[in-house]
């Protein structure tokens, strides 16, 4: 695999700056997920709504990480989004939302802030790159 400080499995530049952040991003989102998951009482865990919610943000936040790391084709196939600046920066912002909704305290914070910002960041810069989008990511991670 070709690796430099700037290049890996050839991702370069901004493409690779963006893969990279939005990976981190959504693994630290199901981190923070988890954390709600393992702290539900049971007057929250009762409400079906609220136990879906925090399952269907897991799932989100899982979703593209297979995507980003391992080039998988499947969760671009249902979520087509995924596959532009403007689409993934909508799909962060989504999260930091959830995640600013869900989670009350410091860390949840600091996620969901900075998972907003770095979505709107990239939506600004799809618009103004205007990409159309793609089929697939490359691996950053080779199997």
């Amino acid at each position: 695999m070709n690796m430099t400080w700037y290049t890996v499995g050839g991702v370069g530049g901004f493409h690779l700056f963006h893969q990279v952040s939005t990976l981190l991003l959504a693994t630290v989102n199901a981190a923070a997920t988890g954390y709600i998951l393992s702290t539900f009482d049971y007057g929250y865990a009762a409400s079906a709504a609220s136990v879906a919610l925090t399952l269907f943000q897991l799932f989100l936040s899982l979703l593209v990480i297979p995507a980003l790391l391992l080039a998988t084709a499947a969760p671009l196939a249902w979520f087509p989004l995924l596959a532009s600046f403007r689409g993934s920066g909508f799909y962060l912002f989504g999260l930091g939302l959830l995640t600013l909704y869900r989670l009350g305290n410091l860390f949840g914070l600091i996620t969901g802030g900075a998972c907003i910002l770095f979505g709107i960041f990239f939506v600004l810069y799809g618009q103004v790159w205007r990409e159309r989008g793609s089929k697939s990511y490359r691996a950053l991670f080779w199997t």
